[in-house]
């Protein structure tokens, strides 16, 4: 989970994007454009990242008793993949399958093996649970109040 940057422009958006690593990279750059100040060889590491959106009309907290629900974006969508530093990853996650939702191959509609499912996989559970209760930690980062959590979801009264 990373945070969301939307939580700036309205405080009521959900407080953390999640994504699926597909790979983990470390590549030696250089930026030889016409801004560049610099044209020496830089490391750079990176995640190659298949997004999850919170599934929309999904209310979920404390007072509904219900665990955060989670869709992969759509491929479609031009946002559905993409690259991520590794500090900006707040910590892992742990994805439960909806079951009760099935598996659909809609989401990504790739004949064949592909890098964003694991191997033998031809499609996708519909939807996940955010396992929040991981950890003390994890369950802090959705209740509110953890020591040195910004952006935390506030408490309630």
């Amino acid at each position: 989970i990373v945070p969301s940057p939307e939580v700036e422009a309205n405080s009521a958006a959900h407080p953390f994007w999640y994504g699926a690593v597909i790979g983990i990279f470390h590549a030696d750059v250089q930026h030889a454009g016409s801004r560049s100040r610099d044209f020496g060889w830089k490391s750079m590491d990176f995640l190659w990242i298949r997004w999850l959106g919170v599934v929309p009309g999904h209310s979920f907290g404390r007072k509904q008793a219900k665990l955060p629900k989670l869709g992969f974006v759509p491929d479609t969508d031009e946002y559905a993949f993409g690259f991520l530093d590794p500090g900006l990853v707040l910590q892992g996650c742990h994805l439960i399958p909806a079951f009760g939702d099935g598996r659909t191959s809609e989401l990504l509609r790739a004949e064949g093996p592909t890098e964003a499912r694991r191997d033998g996989e031809t499609d996708d559970w519909a939807n996940y649970y955010a396992g929040i209760f991981v950890d003390r930690d994890m369950f802090m980062r959705y209740l509110g109040g953890g020591i040195g959590h910004k952006g935390s979801v506030p408490t309630s009264p």
